[in-house]
């Protein structure tokens, strides 16, 4: 027998006393094996050797390697979805914060373990020395990074729960706490889960050189202890528990307080008829709900009738119909009186309401009725919208409680399982749940040899539970985001804005809406073109009847245009016009619409014409004031024209011949 093998076997079989085998000792075994002669790998040359069945194997490396990864992937890109959601305009909010550290935490902790399933493919790629040396340093950090990682998400969930209980139960003590005071705190809990980790990092994880002396051995039991038992798992968690379930509480009361609220403000809304103290009240709010009231509402009537339109004014005033006013003996002359006025009355009406349909048809307006004019009482729709959000908050509670529990609570409880225990390979915690990888099909070619040999003892229960807790931690990110889908109104806006903006493409959009654009102006040419058409056949023949129509119509239109009156003549130059007029050559008008806030039936076009010219143009003017100095004679007398001269009046002023003082009988040259 090759004593290198023997070594490593006895190293193998005593793991529980000396603390130092991993699955570096696990797959050196295995590549020993492998390069050693086949008599040496008989079932009869080694106590250790134990039967494995195929399809177990198969089993464990599906759970464990081929189905999490596109779990892993999945889970990422929720989360990077989530991450791009919340940090929209609009969805801000106090615990927001909280929700991105989170999303950030659990992203690189899905990349971790996505990299450490993933060693079933990496590892019979890489040589032997570089496995031995390099990867399996990469697969220790990556577990311990999940460790840390797993041990921030835990306490950021107690920070969220705990926040929201003191905001539901104790209002007024969560009012000192801003964004200031929750960065202090998500930076106190990474910085104190990387203190903590640090010792089980440093001494946990190379316990192969350190000498395993009997204070070792003590520290390790009490780190575990404090750190992996109580601070990653019992406090935590009691924590959450105590915390949600008083705010499941807390929920439920308020509900039950308005349920009772409501039938209350139901029941005295709904006025009996021998109801006494409520009717001046109602009476007195609905004279000042509607003025028109208070002329025919009295102390002294016995009811109300129905409104009908005056003569002599547009006011629907109520005349006396329904109301048992009161129940105080009355005089026999007020008696008459009362009846004298109903039978007129009666004569005049056709209908007559009832005190239960006139509150109704109050109740109807929420600004004018009387039971909305008190502001301590709120409405049904009101009622309505709070138990709705109520009953979303308590429903997304309990799934996110439900969710963390079922999730994440088996991974960190079999993480702690394994820490604690001491049988079998002592390796970090999630190296244990994670990179227990057997390689028997990529290491060894024989089938009997797959039949036969096994690192460790053969699978048990617990080598199941392993890969499946690590596959609910996957699926916690994507419950999470269909939560936030099904019960945030916000978030599942916020979703759709990115999917209508950035995966639509804009090429795309633009085609389309050129294409919608293009065809409606068509459809209203064509549109217009037709009416055109029609209306130069139908003036060929007055006696048309949709001629009258059309010019009934175009009388209609004219009389929406508002004309100025402005001289139309020609333009003024370039240099002289104004930035904010409008101006076109030819005399033609431009119109101008009134904003649909200034007209509500149609819209009325404002013809503009053309400003007066100036009296004259001195760009041309220019010119001929320096032909004139250069040419003419300094004799000549030059006379200006009045301003009521034409456009071309300076050539007859300008003549050295013949003075003109006004326009008439100027000749042009």
């Amino acid at each position: 027998m090759n004593p290198n093998i023997k070594d490593l076997i006895m190293n193998s079989i005593i793991s529980n006393e000396t603390w130092n085998s991993s699955i570096w000792n696990q797959s050196q075994i295995l590549s020993s094996l492998s390069s050693s002669s086949p008599s040496l790998l008989s079932p009869s040359s080694f106590l250790v050797v134990t039967q494995v069945d195929v399809t177990d194997l198969q089993v464990y490396v599906i759970l464990k390697h081929y189905l999490p990864i596109p779990i892993f992937i999945v889970s990422i890109l929720c989360i990077l979805v989530t991450l791009i959601a919340v940090t929209q305009r609009g969805l801000w909010r106090t615990t927001v914060t909280y929700i991105i550290v989170l999303a950030i935490v659990d992203l690189f902790t899905l990349i971790s373990l996505c990299i450490l399933s993933m060693d079933f493919f990496i590892i019979p790629a890489l040589p032997e020395g570089l496995f031995t040396r390099v990867y399996f340093l990469i697969e220790t950090i990556l577990g311990e990074l999940v460790d840390t990682l797993l041990l921030i998400s835990n306490w950021l969930t107690v920070l969220i729960a705990t926040e929201r209980y003191l905001a539901v139960c104790h209002p007024l003590k969560v009012r000192f706490i801003d964004c200031k005071y929750r960065r202090i705190f998500i930076i106190l809990v990474i910085l104190s889960s990387i203190l903590i980790k640090l010792p089980g990092f440093i001494i946990l994880g190379y316990a192969k050189e350190i000498n395993s002396s009997y204070t070792i051995i003590i520290f390790r039991k009490i780190y575990i202890w404090i750190v992996q038992i109580l601070l990653f798992l019992i406090i935590p968690f009691s924590i959450l528990t105590f915390v949600n379930v008083r705010l499941i509480q807390t929920v439920r009361n308020s509900l039950q307080l308005i349920n009772q609220r409501c039938k209350k403000t139901t029941k005295e809304s709904i006025l009996s008829s021998s109801s006494t103290q409520s009717d001046p009240g109602i009476i007195r709010r609905m004279t000042s709900c509607y003025p028109c009231l208070s002329c025919c509402i009295s102390s002294n009537s016995n009811k109300i009738y129905s409104f009908h339109q005056c003569s002599s004014s547009c006011l629907k005033v109520f005349c006396c119909d329904c109301f048992n006013l009161s129940t105080k003996p009355v005089n026999n002359c007020q008696l008459q009186h009362n009846q004298q006025q109903q039978q007129q009355q009666l004569n005049e009406s056709k209908r007559i309401f009832k005190k239960n349909e006139l509150i109704q048809m109050n109740d109807s307006s929420p600004v004018t009725s009387p039971t909305s004019l008190t502001a301590s009482e709120p409405t049904g729709a009101q009622l309505g919208r709070t138990q709705r959000e109520e009953k979303k908050i308590t429903i997304t509670l309990i799934c996110l409680i439900v969710t963390f529990f079922i999730c994440q609570g088996p991974f960190v409880l079999t993480t702690v399982i394994m820490r604690f225990s001491s049988t079998g390979f002592y390796l970090s915690d999630t190296n244990k749940i994670i990179n227990n990888t057997l390689l028997l099909c990529n290491t060894f070619t024989d089938q009997n040899h797959i039949e036969t040999i096994t690192p460790n003892k053969p699978f048990g229960f617990a080598d199941y539970i392993n890969p499946i807790s690590v596959i609910a931690l996957a699926l916690k990110s994507d419950l999470s985001f269909f939560f936030y889908c099904w019960f945030c109104d916000r978030f599942l806006l916020a979703l759709k804005k990115i999917t209508r903006h950035k995966c639509w493409p804009k090429l795309k959009r633009h085609n389309f809406y050129n294409f919608h654009h293009h065809h409606h102006h068509r459809h209203r040419h064509l549109h217009n073109h037709h009416h055109h058409y029609h209306r130069h056949c139908y003036q060929k023949c007055s006696s048309h009847p949709h001629l009258q129509k059309l010019t009934k119509s175009h009388q209609n239109e004219q009389k929406n245009i508002i004309e100025l009156n402005m001289p139309s003549s020609g333009s003024l130059p370039a240099e002289y016009r104004l930035p904010h007029h409008h101006y076109k050559d030819g005399g033609e008008y431009y119109q101008y619409r009134i904003p649909v806030d200034m007209v509500t039936n149609q819209h009325k076009i404002i013809k503009y014409k053309k400003p007066a010219p100036l009296p004259f143009n001195l760009s041309k003017h220019n010119k001929m004031k320096k032909k004139s100095v250069i040419s003419l004679p300094m004799n000549v007398k030059i006379s200006w024209s009045s301003p009521s001269c034409s456009d071309n009046s300076y050539k007859c002023s300008s003549s050295p011949k013949k003075k003109c003082t006004s326009s008439v009988g100027c000749s042009k040259k």
